[in-house]
């Protein structure tokens, strides 16, 4: 007579070796190891375009308070509230999380608005765009 086998009884893995395990862990691991550079790099990127449309921003602003007041004035900011003063003067809504913003006077009865990284790899250098140019100057160009 032929013995049938419940479920329990046939001979099947009942889970995995530690080697297995390890392999698996490995294998996370080195996938781990490859994404996280470039995670890093691109974080650095979204945080440096958002400077650059802030700039941009404070620009037209800027632009836009001399044409309203009608004089060879602009409005000038810098210090520990510069960006509140940016934002209540400008009527803009900025944040500033990774960049400390300012606006001076360029001599030349103009202004330069400025980004100045508060950490990461580029630690206190600038960004800057003037009145006279649209165009964004970046101080920490091997990285930016």
């Amino acid at each position: 007579m032929k013995k049938v086998y419940t479920y329990f009884e046939v001979s099947m893995p009942r889970g995995m070796t530690v080697l297995e395990l390890v392999v698996v862990v490995m294998i996370i691991g080195i996938i781990a190891a490859l994404a996280i550079p470039n995670l890093s790099i691109s974080l650095e990127r979204s945080r440096i375009k958002e400077a650059e449309f802030n700039l941009m921003a404070i620009y037209n602003a800027e632009k836009r308070f001399y044409l309203y007041n009608g004089s060879e004035t602009y409005y000038y900011a810098s210090g520990a509230n510069a960006l509140q003063g940016i934002n209540e003067n400008l009527s803009l809504n900025l944040e500033a999380k990774y960049f400390r913003y300012a606006v001076a006077n360029n001599g030349a009865g103009g202004f330069i608005a400025m980004a100045t990284r508060l950490d990461g790899m580029c630690r206190n250098e600038n960004m800057t765009v003037t009145a006279d140019n649209s165009n964004i100057t970046k101080g920490c160009t091997g990285k930016w």
